[in-house]
């Protein structure tokens, strides 16, 4: 893949602006829909439409033909290994391989707030150690739900935890203070966000205004 001055190719499709704004197809956009497919595919709550919808735009333009510039994956396999994507399959496979391997909770194990026994705090550990924690609580405590998810009747943990009645804690609200400093607010957005929410964000206010 190349790069400039240390950046990806998707890299620098992230800080061209939205994706919306973007001429379908083009490479930046194509980046771009890798990214925003990586964002959701990493949750704990999958949106599975809005996911498959992504999917659908990347398809239309065979995205992987186009991908990286100089060396295309060629295939949409290729794509997905290379990227440690799935698609609606491979998201309940990745659901039931989860509710097969872990033990149900014990009633003085961890709670739903432990880090899970030491693992780093990075939020892609902690998005695990919560995946973690709901599918062993569903072991325990509903059972039937739990075969369910083995059997993959669901595309992620928290919609099978919802089924059982369990909703994860929401993450605390951050706050951006509105004080006349546009670049300042919008730094501050970025930083909450991380590049490829804050893209998305972008392309929402674009279709405000139409």
């Amino acid at each position: 893949m190349t790069s400039h001055d240390g950046y990806s190719e998707q890299d620098l499709a992230s800080m061209e602006g939205p994706r919306g704004l973007k001429e379908k197809g083009s490479p930046a956009w194509c980046w771009q829909t890798v990214s925003a497919l990586q964002t959701m595919w990493k949750a704990l709550d999958l949106d599975l439409d809005m996911y498959l919808t992504t999917w659908s735009d990347a398809e239309s333009f065979a995205i992987w033909e186009k991908i990286p510039y100089d060396n295309p994956y060629g295939t949409k396999d290729a794509m997905l290994a290379d990227l440690e994507l799935g698609d609606d399959a491979r998201a309940r496979a990745r659901v039931a391989s989860q509710a097969l391997v872990l033990p149900p909770l014990q009633r003085h194990g961890m709670s739903q707030h432990s880090n899970g026994g030491g693992y780093a705090g990075n939020l892609h550990q902690k998005r695990r150690n919560r995946s973690e924690y709901l599918t062993r609580r569903i072991a325990r405590d509903h059972p039937e739900i739990h075969e369910r998810m083995k059997l993959g009747e669901f595309t992620s943990v928290a919609a099978a935890a919802r089924e059982a009645g369990i909703y994860p804690d929401k993450p605390r609200a951050k706050q951006v203070t509105v004080n006349g400093d546009l670049d300042k607010m919008a730094r501050r957005i970025r930083d909450i966000l991380g590049a490829d929410e804050y893209n998305r964000f972008l392309e929402i206010a674009s279709k405000l205004e139409e």
